[in-house]
């Protein structure tokens, strides 16, 4: 059994079904990467869960949002949902906090600061979850006003710069 396995259960249990109420529709996964999209009148939002690619309990929300008209959007219904093999890439990333580095990813390991407060390794699954729907919020608020949260990373800003002109 894989260490992730326990994490990645109360991900499709608890998330999953939240992210359905929300008006997101789940498209083909795979190991690494679960997309979902929602259509609402003049765009659609996407974001997918990207699992870390050993196998370790942790994952990353990757987001963005496209008009309707543009070449990506496929699923006129929107029963049709976009990997991100279909997308340019994302505005940016819903972490545990803001910084581009994998420790700040959604994982059962606890910041040393917390380990030493609380006297626990790690947290439980569902502790996990509950911190990712908390912070869902805030990527709502960024697909409605573009305003960006503790736990939203834009790493090249919003709009994205071309890929020309990054570092």
């Amino acid at each position: 059994m894989s260490k992730s396995k326990p994490l990645r259960d109360a991900v499709k249990s608890k998330f999953y079904p939240f992210a359905r109420e929300r008006g997101f529709i789940r498209g083909k996964a795979n190991s690494l990467e679960v997309p979902f999209q929602r259509k609402s009148d003049s765009t659609f939002d996407w974001f997918e869960i990207q699992w870390e690619k050993y196998h370790r309990p942790a994952f990353v929300i990757h987001f963005d949002q496209y008009p309707l008209d543009s070449e990506f959007f496929v699923g006129n219904d929107g029963s049709q949902c976009l990997s991100s093999e279909d997308l340019p890439g994302s505005a940016g990333s819903l972490k545990r906090w803001k910084d581009g580095s994998l420790r700040t990813w959604f994982q059962l390991r606890r910041p040393w600061k917390q380990t030493f407060m609380s006297f626990k390794w790690a947290y439980s699954p569902d502790e996990v979850v509950t911190h990712v729907i908390s912070a869902f919020d805030e990527l709502e608020r960024w697909w409605e006003t573009k305003e960006e949260g503790p736990h939203i990373y834009l790493p090249y800003g919003y709009p994205p710069q071309p890929l020309s002109s990054r570092p």
